[in-house]
């Protein structure tokens, strides 16, 4: 008998027009590596809906346990209200309250540029929401703009939400396992998680401020770095990212934010993070630089197309907003990242340009040295600086994103995270190798 051909299963989301006997597809909102979004009508109260679909058929399914983590996550303000999840044929399926768009949307709609009192404001919500996170066992892992979302329409504009627990681990399932792959978005992950240490608190909150002066500059001088593969594309990153001082990357801004950085930095893994400090940090550079805080962001004031007219704000009622893009789904916003990622500051082409010289010369992923002195040392000198010079115990090492880690023999730490526009877990490879 003939052989029969092995038919491989399709992880395509194929939209039904109702799911779970009530809410009505209308259209496609926005899409990942997870899936897609649309948006729904409850044909029970007439309210309009966000609904998540995973096909069943996909290798790494995260939308049950995502619905897990918001039943633990119980009801708290800035966390979408969870109306319905379970599987409904060929899809899991996620039903929550309808929000509006993301920040890095609205960061484009500002024209790539918000005001101090609009970072800072941002800053304080988002230590709360990863506060409640943290204090119901959970880490959250994903952090990066397009995750935080505001209220649907003008009325919600002010209000602030976090979403995409899909990556999301509790404390209780962390292991002390090392050299794990990577998790997260390397743009704005941790050191410790590009060193690939067990995942902690710690590792959000360093997030949160390279999301905070990602606003406050429109990029990061490891934005936009191209490789051949992409485990040395997140080694060049993470490199990138050990090389620069946090005064230089702060240069222009309030010191403040450089402050806040090198806090989490400090923290051990095991060390309960002090979120009130934290908020005096944002607050101390309101201070310094004149903001009061009156709940009013960029984004609810009038803002003016290429033609001059107002424009409206993104609405998911209105049609589909741009593709939240993981790297995995290609289209027109992953060409205006990687424009726009190019268009470095003048201190970013310096420091970067004779990097890029000699990396074009196949060289940089060999050459590429991080010297890690003790955090003692570095805090003599009283300067916010590079994570080369801070706070690792740990000689002269390099990361290559290929091979098995190599040291001069004194003890390291680790920590897991990184991707640049990946939000999805690489299973079975070390994506960013301390060699």
């Amino acid at each position: 008998m003939p052989e029969k051909k092995k038919v491989r299963a399709s992880s395509k989301v194929e939209a039904p027009r109702q799911v779970a006997n009530r809410f009505d597809l209308t259209h496609k909102i926005s899409e990942g590596s997870f899936g897609q979004v649309f948006m729904g009508i409850d044909s029970k109260t007439g309210t309009r809906v966000a609904v998540k679909l995973e096909a069943v058929s996909s290798k790494s399914q995260q939308l049950l346990h995502e619905a897990d983590v918001y039943k633990g996550l119980q009801i708290a303000e800035g966390i979408p209200k969870v109306l319905w999840s379970g599987t409904d044929g060929s899809n899991n399926v996620l039903v929550l309250d309808l929000l509006g768009p993301d920040l890095d949307e609205l960061f484009d709609f500002c024209g790539r540029q918000f005001s101090n009192k609009t970072v800072l404001q941002f800053g304080l919500h988002a230590i709360s929401l990863l506060e409640h996170v943290h204090r119901c066992g959970y880490i959250y892992r994903d952090m990066k703009p397009q995750n935080f979302l505001v209220g649907h329409g003008m009325e919600g504009a002010g209000s602030l939400y976090i979403l995409d627990f899909g990556l999301t681990k509790a404390v209780s399932d962390v292991t002390k396992k090392r050299g794990r792959g990577l998790v997260g978005t390397a743009r704005y992950a941790s050191i410790s998680a590009h060193r690939g240490d067990p995942p902690s608190f710690r590792d959000d909150m360093e997030s949160l401020g390279y999301i905070m002066i990602y606003f406050c500059r429109g990029s990061l001088p490891w934005s936009g770095i191209k490789a051949k593969t992409t485990k040395e594309k997140y080694a060049l990153i993470a490199n990138k990212k050990m090389d620069v001082s946090l005064k230089d990357l702060c240069s222009g801004h309030d010191q403040g934010y450089a402050a806040f950085i090198q806090y989490c930095r400090n923290l051990r893994p095991e060390q309960p993070i002090d979120y009130n400090k934290l908020r005096k940090m944002v607050t101390d550079i309101a201070d310094r630089t004149g903001v009061n805080f009156d709940g009013y962001y960029d984004w609810m004031e009038t803002q003016y197309g290429a033609d001059g007219r107002p424009a409206d704000m993104p609405d998911p009622c209105n049609g589909p907003l741009r593709v939240k893009n993981d790297g995995n789904v290609k289209g027109s916003r992953d060409r205006r990242e990687s424009r726009r990622d190019s268009i470095l500051t003048n201190f970013e082409s310096k420091k970067t340009d004779g990097y890029r010289e000699h990396r074009r010369s196949g060289q940089a992923l060999r050459s590429a040295k991080v010297k890690l002195g003790a955090s003692r040392a570095f805090a003599k000198k009283g300067d916010f600086g590079s994570a080369k010079e801070g706070n690792w115990s740990g000689g002269t090492e390099k990361i290559t994103g290929r091979g098995e880690p190599k040291s001069d023999g004194r003890s390291h730490r680790s920590s897991s995270r990184g991707g640049d526009v990946t939000e999805k877990k690489t299973q079975g490879s070390n994506l960013c190798t301390i060699l």
